[in-house]
């Protein structure tokens, strides 16, 4: 992708695209009402993936200039998404513990056991798309080595709420 293609997602199945690097932005029809919370993009810039509440997961195989809603199994408010760089897996985390894991760029998923009951808010994977790790409340911190197949628990040392994940 040439980096000129960004995404928004937000309340209300808010989605704005901007075409220019961010300079202007655009509202796309998403087709749900539901909170949009997280978004991923393949390295190609054309499958891009939106999650949110309610189990929401919509797909887009145009950059989001269209997006159709896909089935995630899930009722769950979900949080965060990552996707591997070749755009092939995709995991999304959420509420109670929630992992959803689709290894066909995101038009199918399947649920993942966490181990944990605690909301997970966050994503982060690897440059090789196979390691991974979900953060949430009470200082969760979990690790996939399989590209989200299985999950371990870490000891982070903090009972704080984790919001946020970055991998290098």
């Amino acid at each position: 992708s040439d980096g000129r293609t960004v995404l928004a997602g937000g309340y209300d199945g808010t989605i704005l695209r901007s075409t220019d690097a961010g300079a202007n932005w655009q509202p796309v029809t998403s087709g749900t009402q539901n909170h949009l919370t997280s978004l991923a993009m393949g390295s190609d810039g054309r499958t891009v993936l939106a999650a949110g509440d309610g189990g929401t997961i919509l797909r887009s195989t145009d950059a989001g200039a269209n997006w159709q809603p896909v089935t995630s199994g899930a009722r769950s408010f979900l949080f965060g998404m990552a996707m591997s760089s070749d755009g092939r897996t995709v995991l999304a985390a959420g509420s109670g513990g929630t992992i959803l894991r689709s290894t066909d760029a995101g038009a199918t998923w399947q649920p993942v056991t966490s181990g944990t009951q605690n909301h997970l808010t966050s994503l982060a994977m690897g440059s090789d798309g196979r390691t991974v790790l979900a953060g949430g409340y009470d200082g969760t911190i979990l690790r996939s080595t399989d590209a989200g197949a299985n999950w371990q628990p870490v000891t982070s040392g903090t009972q704080n709420h984790l919001t946020s994940l970055a991998m290098g």
